[in-house]
């Protein structure tokens, strides 16, 4: 994918440009000791649209399905890449 870019680490004010420019943020974890993910409350201040997965806890108070993003089901490679393409 063309604009699928994996930088490495960045300084925050580097971090802070790409998520005003990005047009979507996906968070990828699925694992439940990442339930109320800082990074997830931290990229949804900037009011993009966010894909996350299901795992019943704080994602979900954060990241609202069809509200502030798309909500698909943990280990679901099929389901965040259609979420992708949705948006």
């Amino acid at each position: 994918m063309k604009n699928i870019h994996f930088l490495g680490a960045l300084p925050d004010e580097h971090k802070a440009a790409l998520l005003q420019l990005c047009y979507s943020v996906v968070f990828t974890s699925h694992l439940r000791y990442e339930a109320f993910s800082i990074t997830l409350l931290g990229e949804a201040m900037y009011g993009k649209p966010l894909i996350s997965s299901e795992i019943s806890i704080g994602t979900t108070y954060i990241n609202i399905d069809q509200e502030t993003g798309i909500v698909v089901p943990p280990s679901n490679p099929q389901a965040l890449r259609a979420a992708m393409d949705t948006l």
